[in-house]
């Protein structure tokens, strides 16, 4: 198994928290991100940060779809920017897999609202946007850290989707609270999943701790790997993402060593997978976590995978 994060830290510094990652996650280390430390770090603002070519600004109600870039956009960009700084520093050398965490589109478009009013998401056309200057901002980042990180092996890209269910479920309603926004056609939901699988060269992860995820859908998806909570996914579920041919990321929250030795050994019994190739982290991120916290967190992995590894030898 391999330990890795999801990638929110706490603090404001982010060349400290590059280095704290390239010292503490051997394996698979990650940029991370810091949704603490002001204006454009946030989980949104930073997203936003991603788009090519369409501009955004923080209003009372939250991030909005502006026609100019103004000094919010103008601070998420930067931010974004200040990240590859830390990551070429922190990083220089690595000829390992690199991960990177991008909110994904249907997340997005839940949170942010176009330039009139009213969620992204009640607009297909709005959405389709969204999701193509995406794509092509992910694209031109993930460009730059292999140029400035010459021997890098490859990039991982973590398409963060916590609102992916309730986006299915109908479960989200306008800002105003009077109505339910649109459910989007399965087939338009699997194009846009599909869709973050198509920049070369990368592998391609959807991350949700979300309770009511589809999961049929997400194994029909040509993404690379599934990372949920098995503290909440049923067994049969993850069964049938192995069967897809999924990789899988074992979130938990379990603080008990011989608790998560027995869950994970459970899920391979029951579904198949490859305890070799999974992984294991928190469910999310640590954004209030110190980073001596982190760092216990990391070590208790690393003793359960050294267990596992035993036990299924």
């Amino acid at each position: 198994m391999i330990v890795t994060g999801i990638g929110s830290l706490s603090g404001k510094n982010p060349r400290e928290a590059a280095k704290f990652v390239a010292g503490t996650y051997e394996e698979l280390p990650y940029v991370p991100e810091l949704p603490t430390a002001g204006v454009g770090r946030d989980f949104t603002g930073r997203g936003c940060a991603f788009l090519y070519d369409l501009h955004f600004d923080l209003q009372p109600a939250g991030w909005r779809m502006v026609d100019r870039a103004g000094r919010d956009e103008i601070r998420a960009r930067s931010a974004l920017r200040e990240d590859l700084d830390s990551a070429e520093e922190a990083f220089a050398g690595w000829n390992g897999k690199l991960k990177i965490q991008v909110p994904g589109a249907w997340t997005l478009c839940s949170l942010v609202e176009r330039t009139f009013g009213g969620l992204m998401l009640a607009d297909q056309g709005a959405c389709r946007d969204l999701s193509e200057s995406l794509l092509v901002g992910v694209s031109e980042y993930v460009r730059e850290l292999h140029r400035r990180i010459p021997n890098l092996a490859q990039v991982v890209i973590q398409w963060d989707e916590p609102m992916l269910g309730s986006v299915i479920s109908g479960g989200l309603v306008s800002p105003s609270g009077l109505n339910r926004i649109r459910v989007p056609e399965k087939e338009e939901i699997l194009t846009f999943l599909n869709s973050a699988s198509s920049i070369p060269g990368v592998e391609t992860v959807l991350h949700s701790c979300a309770r009511d995820l589809p999961i049929s859908l997400l194994a029909s998806s040509s993404l690379n790997r599934i990372a949920l909570d098995i503290d909440l996914i049923k067994v049969d579920d993850i069964g049938l993402l192995v069967d897809a041919g999924k990789q899988i990321g074992f979130g938990t929250e379990i603080t008990d060593h011989k608790a998560l030795v027995s869950r994970i050994l459970e899920v391979k019994k029951e579904s198949g997978l490859d305890v070799e190739s999974a992984w294991l982290t928190s469910t999310c991120g640590n954004p209030k976590s110190s980073f001596e916290e982190v760092y216990k967190r990391v070590r208790y992995f690393k003793n359960v995978v050294d267990s596992v590894k035993e036990m299924v030898a």
